[in-house]
């Protein structure tokens, strides 16, 4: 997994160039077209892929530049094991296609966009933190020893219930009367669930139940990226506050309105990207009794980014052509590829 945390590099620069046609495509001719594309790209015939691409998508990804990300978004996610499913969405006149697809490392939702003609009118590549798993697969780890399930009960609620983003979560609050300290977790970037479900890790639900075992009710929930995936898209300038900002406020206000937890004693536990706009969260709402920052970051997400493109292309202790290229393509000023940590 040491390969995925900079893959939000690769959601920037493949971005969506909507257009305006009616769709004249099918749904399995949609899925099919999708899937010839996929295919191109997994075969390494960038001349087939980008020849399928309408002219906003050629200027913005031209074949070297489509052949350098996809060995970029490779050397993140291992090589491509295969698809897990498929869905289809009509948005703006386009069939909006989502292949779950399994790489090494992670599963990715291949996000294509189909004009009216057949051409691909957009693309996207998103994190797929909790994808289909085989029939009896057991994809969840067992409890942490320091796990008491005796002294906690959890229960089923939403947050935002009414709204338009309504989100499932889950209250994990420790037995008694109380009433008891309690935090809302706030996830990092990218679409997850109130788990933070890798693979077979769930950190979310053993942190929960973990403070729930000494006495602290735990909100977490499913976040909006991960219910709404498609119609995010749809809204035109995404900002922290939809992503992240807006639902965690919304969960301190459930913490607050339930029976058995302390209402003056509510706190904010952001996690990565989280972390980083807990000072958001803290000043939107002045009686959140504390900010924990978990692995967040006082520094400009851009410097981060490079950073870490440069840590990974250099954990084998070798800079391919193809990697010092993708880093330069995102590097201004940077000829060799190398200094990501200039500032």
């Amino acid at each position: 997994m040491k390969k995925i945390s900079n893959i939000l590099l690769i959601i920037t620069i493949l971005s969506f160039t909507v257009g305006g046609m009616t769709s004249a495509q099918t749904e399995d001719e949609a899925i099919t077209i999708a899937r010839q594309f996929l295919q191109s790209l997994v075969d390494e015939d960038f001349d087939s892929a980008v020849a399928m691409f309408d002219d906003a998508m050629l200027a913005a990804l031209p074949r070297e530049v489509a052949e350098e990300t996809w060995a970029t978004l490779i050397s993140q996610v291992g090589e491509y094991q295969g698809e897990l499913g498929v869905s289809v969405q009509e948005m703006q006149g386009l069939q909006v296609i989502t292949i779950i697809t399994q790489f090494e490392a992670l599963a990715l939702d291949a996000i294509i966009a189909i004009n009216a003609d057949g051409t691909i009118g957009g693309l996207n590549f998103v994190p797929n933190y909790n994808p289909p798993q085989p029939e009896g697969d057991e994809t969840v780890s067992e409890l942490p020893d320091y796990v008491n399930t005796d002294s906690f009960i959890e229960m089923e609620v939403v947050v935002g219930a009414g709204g338009e983003w309504e989100l499932p979560g889950t209250l994990t609050i420790p037995v008694g009367d109380g009433p008891f300290p309690a935090i809302v977790i706030v996830h990092g970037s990218g679409p997850a669930d109130r788990n933070l479900t890798t693979g077979p890790n769930a950190p979310y639900r053993d942190l929960a139940h973990g403070l729930a075992s000494n006495g602290i009710a735990v909100l977490r929930y499913d976040k909006r990226t991960f219910v709404y995936g498609e119609q995010m898209l749809e809204i035109t300038n995404v900002t922290v506050e939809h992503e992240t900002i807006d639902d965690a406020l919304l969960a301190v206000a459930l913490l607050r309105n339930t029976d058995g937890i302390d209402d003056g004693n509510v706190y904010v536990l952001g996690h990565s990207l989280g972390g980083y706009v807990l000072p958001r969260i803290g000043v939107s709402d002045t009686e959140i009794a504390g900010l924990i920052v978990a692995a967040g970051s006082n520094r400009q997400l851009a410097d981060m980014m490079l950073e870490q493109t440069e840590y990974l292309i250099n954990l084998d202790g070798e800079v391919s052509d193809e990697e010092a290229a993708a880093n330069d393509t995102h590097s201004p000023g940077c000829g060799s590829g190398t200094c990501a940590h200039s500032r």
